[in-house]
């Protein structure tokens, strides 16, 4: 089991097969109205990324798919090797751990995050709300906002500071 968070990711990367940009964005001073700060920060490369170090104060966020440019934009991903969920108030956790993810992490109290490493690669257009990312949220109760294929995960095992502050950890 990887009890490390950017090997973590690191490895979802490196399974997507993709040379392309990733991003690992974070916020400062979440749920702070006047205060919040959305920083993107620049495109890392998939294959060898330089990570910034994730200062506990702020909120660490990634994207689990690759891009073929160094834009976010959905027409800029290629077919990727990865799904995931974003498990917030009442998803079925049963069925979560039944469809067995590569990884699970909890970023706040009974909210989780899940990513599986597939074998095939699906095409950007199954990353909607119609697509297969949309049926397997809404199959599970999983946020079904979640699905884009550019989407941010929180990276896992890092502080969450909307409401009261958690540390986040891996689970699976």
């Amino acid at each position: 089991m990887d009890r490390d968070s950017l090997g973590l990711i690191r490895k979802v990367w490196r399974h997507s097969g993709i040379d392309g940009n990733v991003w690992t964005p974070h916020i400062v001073k979440i749920g702070h109205k006047t205060d919040q700060r959305f920083r993107e920060g620049p495109p890392l490369v998939s294959g060898d990324p330089a990570l910034p170090e994730m200062r506990d104060s702020v909120d660490w966020y990634w994207t689990p798919a690759v891009s073929s440019s160094d834009s976010r934009k959905a027409k800029e991903y290629p077919a990727q090797r990865v799904m995931w969920v974003d498990c917030d108030e009442s998803y079925n956790e049963d069925l979560l751990m039944k469809l067995m993810p590569s990884f699970v992490w909890e970023t706040s109290p009974g909210h989780k995050q899940a990513v599986w490493l597939m074998k095939d690669a699906i095409g950007p257009e199954e990353y909607s709300k119609d697509g297969m990312m949309g049926l397997l949220a809404s199959a599970m109760g999983a946020d079904p906002s979640g699905v884009d294929i550019g989407q941010l995960l929180r990276v896992p095992g890092t502080w969450h500071h909307k409401g009261k502050p958690f540390q986040g950890s891996i689970v699976k």
